[in-house]
């Protein structure tokens, strides 16, 4: 939970790892979320002005990224989930070495 400059508090998120996982959204873990912040704040929030509910891709082997060669030079790199900010440099390095470039 994080207040901005204009009062207004961005609270959490949550993560599902089921397969096959369902586009609808699941509201009970949004609704403990707020619970959670009401309990911590000891008061009520106001209603939720916006909210957002995304997809991250992700490989379902074992590996960080989904990597493949789609023409010769052509290197098509994703699935680096929630983790694409912190980890893209060294993914980006890692397979740049192993393609010789």
């Amino acid at each position: 939970m994080v207040q901005r400059a204009s009062g207004a508090l961005t609270v959490g998120d949550t993560h599902e790892y089921d397969e096959p996982f369902d586009f609808a959204v699941d509201e009970a873990p949004l609704e403990h979320l707020q619970e959670r912040a009401a309990a911590l704040l000891g008061r009520a929030l106001p209603p939720v002005a916006r909210r957002w509910v995304g997809v991250y891709s992700a490989p379902l082997e074992e590996a960080v990224a989904y990597r493949k060669e789609l023409a010769p030079g052509v290197l098509l790199v994703t699935g680096l989930g929630g983790r694409g900010m912190t980890l893209s440099p060294a993914v980006a390095e890692t397979t740049l070495d192993e393609a010789g470039l």
